[in-house]
């Protein structure tokens, strides 16, 4: 299968850190996690050193005892989390930028299912204790460390079993100007202690809620082949770099307007978003614009930081991207492979899973209408973090193909077991894989998209289509309406719609 690579740049205005204890679970089971112990699909590779061991295992599994039934949490280390490049900035009381590149190869952040249940899902991390969603027989569940290790004692709850922000809620698109979609929450307080305070200088664990939510919203995305990488985490530490307004309107164009001057020359990214602290009026926690990933100047999205639960914040997270994305809201037509799925209309306490039959649509039409080039690229193998492991469907150091498990895979080019080609096999995928075989010179590949484009060819030795050119600066185009310009074709309409929005002349 083929992966689209989305780089996500995050930052944070007055985020407030919520407790480390369960705040208001009255049900739930204690179970003591187990550590079984993993025949690794690959070894690492043999010129590197035998005696450097990591410290997060790049595929682990827990047994725990629920309701009288064994489960086995398999899990594999989430290796696109962070960019090889990935950096964290703050602020220093007199305002100074400091910004750092942290090595944090050996994140404790996994992703998997559950053992021998065909739907299950899992997001977990292991830094101290296991914390984290899991799917199981159609339930959700929340797990969180008692204590501080591993294999001691930890609570297990049903997630339709926590106290939590009553939400009833819509989400609704403004067409005036830029399309925007807003998404509003009606919550009242349990009467619990939620127990947060300010984050302050502790860094550590902004980080892991941060990760946490980062980790499932790249679980979530995997289903539809877009891999989510974090590049960078920035948070205003001293003083916020805009007026962070309780219209999000506002808010959103301000920001807008800051990410275009500042951002662009500090850190590569495909799409910013804005998590911050501060209430929202007219009952309304993230608004993002519409098909506008890959844009300069419109590829951003406002989120509140609305709940002490962080999967949900992460589910409000996922949804305003895949808005980016060109995504509707879901309608009673679309078929739910899971309860909840992103984009539905209604934001509430079900963690969403997955994405609709709608949804999926609407991104693959995005796809072939917009072409968005940003993240139409597949991650360079040696960019990827972590050993090698057969099996994920990601290209990696060593492999010819990766087709998935045996289970899984359904190309007859590659060996699943092994990653290799078949024998006699010169490819497994590409524009230009045919039958296991590189197509010949000269055959069609990719056909021509419009008037400013141009059409290629294989050339014989490549298993992918040369890369997409087109005609030179200055071609006419559209009967003569404009001019081509790095293969686009520019007209009046076009950029007055590009700076006031569609309608706009």
């Amino acid at each position: 299968s083929s992966f689209f690579l989305l780089l996500l740049l995050l930052l944070l205005s007055n985020v407030e850190l919520f407790s480390i204890h369960i705040p208001g679970i009255e049900d739930y089971e204690v179970v003591y996690p187990e550590k079984l112990h993993v025949l690794h699909k690959r070894n690492i590779e043999e010129h590197e050193d035998p005696d450097k061991q990591e410290k997060y295992e790049p595929e682990v599994q827990y047994r725990i005892m629920l309701h009288g039934e064994g489960v086995v949490l398999h899990l594999e280390k989430a290796k696109e989390l962070l960019s090889p490049d990935y950096t964290e900035t703050f602020y220093s009381s007199t305002g100074e930028e400091v910004t750092t590149g942290p090595q944090i190869t050996e994140h404790c952040y996994y992703q998997g299912h559950i053992l021998n249940e065909e739907i299950s899902s899992a997001s977990i991390s292991t830094c101290a204790g296991l914390r984290g969603y899991f799917k199981l027989h159609d339930q959700r569940y929340l797990i969180e460390p008692l204590k501080l290790t591993d294999q001691e004692e930890h609570a297990v709850f049903k997630y339709n079993h926590m106290k939590q922000d009553t939400i009833n809620s819509t989400c609704a698109v403004n067409d005036s100007g830029q399309r925007k979609v807003e998404v509003q929450v009606k919550a009242s307080r349990s009467g619990v202690s939620l127990g947060y305070q300010r984050y302050g200088p502790d860094q550590d664990e902004l980080r892991k809620r941060v990760f946490d939510m980062i980790n499932f919203v790249s679980m979530v995305y995997k289903s539809i082949n877009v891999l989510v990488e974090l590049v960078g985490i920035e948070t205003w530490t001293d003083a916020d770099k805009i007026k962070v307004n309780p219209d999000a309107s506002i808010t959103l164009e301000l920001f807008k307007n800051w990410r275009r001057s500042v951002l662009p020359r500090r850190k590569k990214h495909d799409i910013a978003q804005l998590l911050t602290g501060v209430v929202f009026s007219e009952e309304m926690v993230g608004l993002a614009f519409v098909g506008t990933v890959c844009s300069p100047f419109h590829s951003v999205g406002v989120i509140q930081d609305h709940s002490q639960n962080r999967f949900i914040v992460a589910g409000t997270i996922a949804h305003e991207m895949g808005h980016n994305f060109g995504m509707t809201h879901d309608t009673d037509q679309c078929k739910c492979p899971t309860v909840t799925c992103v984009m539905d209309r209604a934001l509430s306490n079900n963690i969403p899973r997955g994405f609709s039959s709608c949804s999926q649509l609407s991104f693959k039409r995005f796809l072939s209408g917009k072409i968005p080039a940003c993240i139409i690229r597949a991650p360079n193998p040696k960019d990827i973090i972590s050993t090698p492991i057969c099996g994920n469907l990601l290209l990696e150091v060593g492999e010819d193909c990766d087709c998935g498990t045996p289970k899984e895979c359904t190309n007859n080019c590659c060996v699943a077991k092994t990653c290799k080609l078949k024998a006699g096999g010169q490819c497994a995928d590409g524009e230009c894989c045919e039958n296991c075989q590189i197509r010949k010179a000269g055959t069609l590949c990719r056909p021509v998209k419009d008037d400013c484009d141009l059409p290629e060819v294989c050339d014989g030795q490549s298993r992918k289509c040369p890369v997409d050119n087109y005609q030179v600066n200055g071609f006419p185009c559209q009967n003569g309406k404009g001019y081509c310009f790095m293969g686009k074709c520019p007209t009046l309409q076009k950029q007055c719609a590009t700076i006031w929005g569609e309608g706009k002349r």
